[in-house]
């Protein structure tokens, strides 16, 4: 069927180019299939399940996305612990991720090269860098303003160059020292940064994922939406996080804001929470712990076809590492049992 393929591929040159700025992975499938997945530059995509006839000529058997079977811990999402809950020596996080069954970890931007070697040698991902930028405003001509924004920015590059090769993100968080938070008078400044860093992400592979922080300029999911879609970059997306949501949201549910975010939802956060809580000690809390359903939650998650990486949430966690994520990874099981 030349119809899924063809927006994707060029319609000129050989089967097996790719047009520039596009991109196209292979992975093996059940038996002899291969599943492919086309990219072009303007970030359309197409999936196609492709297998042999007997002449040896490949075909589509089918397109859409490859079904996922479930992992060990029951969840088709990988599962990764962020290091807001880890600590010690770098190769004992990773024994303890590994033999507790998560995915991966949440890192920063600090020692990104050796956590990512400590980790893929238990067979884990560094599935993220965290990182805060502080936006100012770069007038036209301000060669001054201009190298401080890229003083800013050039831990962030260097970032996504540790990355370049795995499944990472770059979670970015967004403050401004002279917008009032939620307002887009910051937008132009962000845009210009986000654009500047797109550079980085297209050339390394690594996504950006905005992250939504209470008190800080890019404070809620709709204000990285907002600027989500005026980049226009399947590459800059958003990663939502459940705590910071509760304590920005009048809404109690994360069911309507997951969905605003479909076209643009690249991660997210988990932890158990009190709904109506009013600081850290009462929203982020351990993930068998309060009254914030973690089922329904994942359930908004299918509803809107998510397949990213969620991460666990476990700032300000008084629990030792090992029974607190002992007791996430328990819950995380239990919320997928139907």
């Amino acid at each position: 069927n030349e119809r899924a393929p063809a927006p994707v591929l060029a319609r000129e040159g050989k089967p097996t180019s790719v047009p520039k700025g596009a991109r196209a992975e292979l992975r093996a499938g059940a038996g002899g299939a291969l599943w492919a997945r086309f990219e072009n530059e303007v970030g359309d995509v197409a999936e196609v399940e492709l297998d042999r006839d007997r002449a040896g000529r490949w075909f589509v058997v089918r397109t859409g996305p490859e079904p996922l079977a479930p992992r060990a811990h029951g969840s088709q999402r990988r599962f990764i612990a962020m290091n807001t809950g880890t600590r010690g020596p770098l190769e004992e996080q990773a024994a303890l991720l590994a033999e507790l069954g998560f995915d991966g970890i949440g890192w920063d931007l600090a020692g990104l090269a050796p956590a990512r070697s400590a980790f893929e040698r238990r067979g884990l991902d560094v599935q993220s860098a965290y990182g805060v930028l502080d936006l100012r405003s770069v007038p036209d001509g301000d060669a001054a303003a201009a190298a401080e924004l890229e003083a800013r920015l050039a831990p962030l590059r260097a970032a996504m160059e540790a990355l370049r090769g795995g499944p990472g993100m770059l979670w970015l968080a967004l403050r401004h020292d002279s917008a009032p938070l939620r307002s887009p008078a910051g937008d132009a400044d962000a845009l210009r940064a986000l654009r500047s860093l797109l550079e980085d992400a297209r050339r390394t592979g690594v996504e950006i994922a905005l992250y939504p922080h209470h008190a800080f300029w890019l404070e809620t999911a709709d204000d990285a939406l907002r600027l989500c879609e005026r980049i226009g970059d399947r590459r800059v997306g958003l990663c939502f996080n459940l705590c910071h949501f509760l304590r920005t949201s009048e809404e109690t549910s994360a069911a309507a804001a997951l969905l605003r975010a479909k076209p643009h939802l690249l991660a997210a956060t988990v932890n158990g929470a009190d709904v109506a809580g009013e600081d850290w000690v009462t929203l982020i809390r351990p993930l068998d712990e309060g009254d914030a359903s973690l089922r329904e939650f994942l359930a908004a998650l299918d509803a809107v076809g998510f397949r990213g990486p969620v991460g666990l949430q476990a700032f300000g966690v008084a629990l030792e590492p090992r029974e607190h994520l002992a007791r996430a990874m328990a819950a995380w099981r239990a919320a997928h049992v139907r």
